[in-house]
Formats: C-alpha cells, structure tokens, sequence
C-alpha cells in the first residue's frame, strides 16, 4: 500500500535541520500502524510526506500505486481528495458549517450532493455515535464529539488511506479511549488502511503495530505493556 526508499528530508535555515536521512519503511493494505515518538522526532512530517503535502529532498514515495516523484501537485491534490482521509489533534472542524455540512465535505470537493451523499453523511454520522446530530452546529458539541466528526469526515467518501495527528492529543483520557477505539472501528469497517502519529500508549496498544521513530529510522515496539511500564501512560 505504502512504500518509502532511503527518503531524506531536511528543513533550511539558520540552523539546518535533518529529520530523515535514507528513511525506509513500507505498510500493508489494510494495515492499522501506530507511530510513536519522540516530540519534534518527525512524526508529523512523515504523514505530510505520505500524504504528498510536502516533498521529499530524496528518495521514493509511493502510496497505492502512485509514485509521488512523477506526480505534479494537482496530481497529488486529486489523490488526497479520492483517496484519502485525515483526523488531525486540532479537529479543523468549520464553526460556520453545521455537523452534516462537515461531515460532508470530501463528498462536496468530489461533486458528490445528491441524495446518496446525504445518505453516506447519515450513516457516517449513525456510525460515531452522532445519529439524528447532523443539524447541529459544531459551537453546541464537546470536544469528543467534535473528533467523533471529524472521523465521520474522514470517512464519509471511503479513503483507502487514513492518516490520524495526535488524534487524541486535545482529549481528556476517557475521551481519547473512546475515540481511539471508533477510529479503529471505523477504519477497520471501511477496510481502509491506518497510519496514526500518537503519544497515546492506548493508541499504540490498539494497533496492529507501533513504529518507533527515531533518527536513524524506525524501530519495532515490541511490547506496549513494557514501553508503559518504563514511561507510565503516554508512549514515546
């Protein structure tokens, strides 16, 4: 599904930065992968790079059969747009736009507003826990169930790819049990594949598998019961 070769990446300025230096790594179709960290690791910067938001300084992307260094941006705009979905920590959710409206997004940037689009939001929304919801404005939900739409939205249009940033990052740990858990749910119900860049050692534990990533590249974690011993409840 997933497949990047001796990836380097690094930032310019004043003090230039390298995050990545010959970075490889490879995720299976209908794989749900856990990304583990340290803060200011890269973590971020590789879902930008799998997702085509930002471009490797060398190397071989490739996701679902596209290799990112033949492609232009509009290329790469039109596959996060059909094949893609994305929950990030700050939820990005429209304050102007109602619960449906949102959720319905990636329906709308395809032309997708006839009747089978209201009928895919109602579902989606049916499936988070957000049934009968859809009217609401996003100012009247709690931070929960503003996750919980933004996994419907990530959704709604059936991504074969579904990137998740800290996720959980803004929740309160009850919360963050409960969305970790749909969000799994969710992905494994649509059959998509799931890559998710957390500190959560509940993210890390629900994973088919977590990745440590450090300097030098990634490293199994073998057990999250042994990381959560040694660092508590968060997963670095």
């Amino acid at each position: 599904m997933i497949e990047l070769a001796a990836v380097s990446k690094a930032y310019a300025g004043a003090v230039p930065r390298r995050l990545f230096e010959r970075l490889s790594v490879s995720f299976e179709a209908g794989e749900y992968v856990a990304i583990v960290g340290a803060s200011g690791i890269g973590k971020s910067t590789l879902l930008n790079l799998i997702a085509g938001l930002e471009r490797a300084d060398s190397g071989r992307i490739v996701v679902d059969g596209v290799d990112y260094t033949q492609c232009d941006d509009d290329a790469l705009t039109a596959l996060r747009r059909t094949r893609m979905g994305f929950v990030f920590q700050a939820f990005h959710i429209l304050p102007w736009l109602s619960v449906a409206a949102n959720v319905g997004l990636p329906l709308s940037l395809l032309g997708r507003d006839g009747p089978e689009a209201k009928r895919r939001i109602a579902e989606m929304l049916d499936a988070v826990g957000l049934g009968g919801r859809g009217a609401s404005e996003p100012a009247e939900l709690s931070g929960g169930e503003l996750q919980r739409v933004a996994i419907a939205r990530a959704l709604v249009h059936r991504p074969r790819l579904v990137l998740a940033d800290e996720p959980t990052g803004n929740l309160d740990p009850a919360n963050a049990r409960q969305v970790i858990e749909l969000l799994r749910a969710s992905i494994r119900r649509e059959q998509a594949t799931g890559i998710i860049a957390t500190h959560s050692l509940a993210a890390a534990r629900s994973a088919d598998r977590a990745l440590r990533l450090t300097a030098t590249g990634f490293e199994p974690v073998a057990s999250a019961d042994a990381v959560a011993a040694a660092a508590g409840e968060s997963i670095e």
